[in-house]
């Protein structure tokens, strides 16, 4: 076994069981069988005979290093949700015992690897009250599960607590490939926060001195990114031409051709976009995320629509609503597409998309989205009783929405276009008393004066421009 003869250990393990008085070593050798047949890989088999030594000597010494291994080879297969719930078995029955602190690190990574991160953080915070991890010889474990508490962070987009836990963590890691992972997490939580200088630094920084191939691709991603994100286009350029030339991963190819495409759209050359862009396409397998599909597509048909190509655009946005993976994918491809259409000055087709994410997928995180841009919509349509509707009805549903000041304006602009001019002034009034620092306060002081001119309200219409 110690010289990793597996094969041969089976043999002489099973060899034993046929030796006279071998009932009093079953438990033992059962374990070493199990364990034999781990280590060559077979699962299956060392999970039947851990199972064994379980169910049949529960009072064994083996026994909680049974249950924990059984736990182990659902993990090896890929059974995260079995695994966490042997895991958890292990816990329960030997909560003295130190496996159960290593339970405890494999339940963590098949939270981690189950991709439920909000079940990850919490099962964190109840495992170290107040995230103060403790003190003991583990320093590396303490390490790796503050690292897991920076990405389940990062994953719930609480950017800010993923840095400082991955600051933490890398103060307490020696790990190589830990620490390379660490960095990248930093790279890319400076990255989402649109600290731009400092995401590119640390990138540049790790891909320069990483011998791990996978990081230094995506570290290099990730410099390519920050620096088109702080519109250096020529080194970013550079930057994702070396990516092109030394990646091996199709997902790292895949954004490296995007981030290229969507520069030369940037430069207003349409037709070598779309000539990137269909060479990207080659890179979308079953592992591409949902992000990368439609920023490709959309990236595509935007290109097509400005090289004057509208039935290639109108086919790209079409098919990619209709291969939604779920619903609110497909709220978001209707949205975009909807917006296509308005930008297109399609007023018709626009409106019927966003009435129909009103009416269709109430539910939807881009609700209140759909219903702004339908109220725009049918501004532009002269629709001004539904538009009124529209944007009186917003505040009352989300309170909080990041349209509300410019719903708040176009109510306004709606009532003057229609020709209330009475609630036109009161609520222009009322909206720059509200957002007195809004870019859109010129307009509404046009508005406000415009009101009281139609109110024929001479007088106070002078003296309101006037002292603007």
């Amino acid at each position: 076994f110690y010289q990793r003869n597996y094969d041969e250990a089976i043999t002489r393990f099973n060899t034993m069981l046929t030796r006279k008085n071998a009932e009093y070593l079953y438990d033992k050798l059962y374990f070493w069988i199990a364990e034999t047949h781990f280590k060559n890989n077979d699962f299956l088999k060392a999970s039947q005979w851990y199972t064994t030594v379980v169910t049949q000597y529960p009072e064994s010494p083996y026994c909680a290093q049974a249950l924990y291994s059984m736990g182990w080879c659902l993990f090896e297969q890929d059974k995260f949700v079995e695994a966490k719930e042997q895991f958890l078995k292990v816990k329960a029955k030997f909560s003295k015992n130190v496996l159960a602190e290593e339970a405890d690190f494999k339940i963590v990574e098949c939270f981690y690897n189950l991709k439920e991160y909000a079940k990850l953080k919490e099962y964190l915070g109840a495992l170290v009250p107040k995230n103060n991890f403790p003190e003991s010889q583990h320093e590396r474990k303490n390490a790796l599960l503050q690292f897991y508490l920076a990405e389940s962070c990062y994953y719930l987009e609480d950017y800010a607590c993923a840095l400082a836990n991955y600051s933490d963590a890398l103060a307490a890691s020696d790990d190589t490939r830990l620490v390379g992972m660490m960095y990248l997490g930093l790279g890319w939580s400076y990255l989402k926060l649109n600290e731009y200088v400092k995401a590119k630094e640390i990138f540049h920084n790790l891909q320069e001195n990483q011998e791990n191939e996978k990081t230094a691709e995506n570290a290099l991603l990730g410099e390519a990114i920050a620096l088109q994100m702080s519109a250096q286009f020529t080194q970013s350029f550079e930057v994702y031409a070396k990516i092109l030339a030394r990646a091996k991963s199709p997902q790292v190819l895949l954004e490296a051709f995007l981030g290229k495409a969507e520069i030369l759209y940037h430069l207003e050359n349409y037709d070598e976009a779309i000539a990137v862009y269909k060479e990207a396409e080659r890179y979308l397998n079953g592992e591409s995320n949902d992000a990368s599909i439609e920023r490709l597509h959309f990236g595509l048909g935007s290109s097509y629509l400005k090289a004057g190509k509208q039935n290639d655009a109108l086919h790209e946005f079409s098919s990619l609503v209709d291969n939604a993976k779920d619903e609110e994918a497909k709220v978001s491809r209707l949205v975009k597409l909807a917006d296509v259409f308005s930008e297109l000055g399609n007023t018709e087709k626009a409106t019927a998309l966003y009435e129909r994410i009103v009416k269709e997928y109430p539910g939807s995180r881009l609700y209140d989205y759909a219903q702004y841009s339908l109220g725009i919509q049918l501004l532009k349509e002269k629709r001004y009783a539904q538009a009124i509707e529209i944007f009186k009805a917003l505040p009352a549903r989300y309170p909080q929405s990041e349209f509300l000041e410019e719903a708040e304006f176009y109510l306004g602009k709606a009532y003057y276009e229609s020709g209330d001019f009475s609630h036109s002034y009161s609520h222009t009034k009322e909206f720059i008393n509200k957002y007195p620092s809004s870019t859109l306060t010129a307009g509404a002081i046009l508005l406000e004066g415009a009101s009281l001119k139609s109110l024929k309200r001479f007088q106070e219409a002078y003296d309101f421009f006037k002292a603007f």
